[in-house]
């Protein structure tokens, strides 16, 4: 056995507020079912399932993330930018990664990650 990949699964409680924000980072919609969301950029996969108003937990307070490694983050943070999202610039960490951050409508973070040159 061999694993190929591995997909982050976050909460989305309107599938059409999750599509339309993601499409602003360059995702597109690879399948929707009726309580599962499938999204795509660069071959990697987003999956979402339909959080239905469950009171615990809450609209923008999740506890679900995603780490996000990526090449060009200033080109992506340029593009967020230009899509009218207020995201942080890239900023060097202490453990090797240049990093930023964006919080989705239902308030999975989303980490993106890229190797410092060295």
């Amino acid at each position: 056995m061999k694993i190929t990949q591995t997909i982050p699964v976050l909460p989305s409680s309107d599938f059409d507020r999750t599509r339309q924000f993601y499409a602003r980072l360059g995702f597109r919609q690879i399948s929707v079912y009726p309580d599962y969301l499938l999204l795509e950029r660069d071959g990697q996969e987003l999956h979402f399932f339909l959080e239905e108003g469950d009171p615990a937990h809450g609209h923008g307070h999740s506890h679900f993330s995603a780490y996000l490694r990526a090449a060009g983050l200033n080109e992506l943070h340029a593009s967020i930018q230009s899509a009218g999202l207020a995201v942080q610039p890239p900023a060097a960490r202490p453990w090797g990664m240049i990093e930023m951050e964006i919080i989705d409508p239902d308030g999975s973070l989303l980490r993106f990650g890229e190797a410092l040159e060295e």
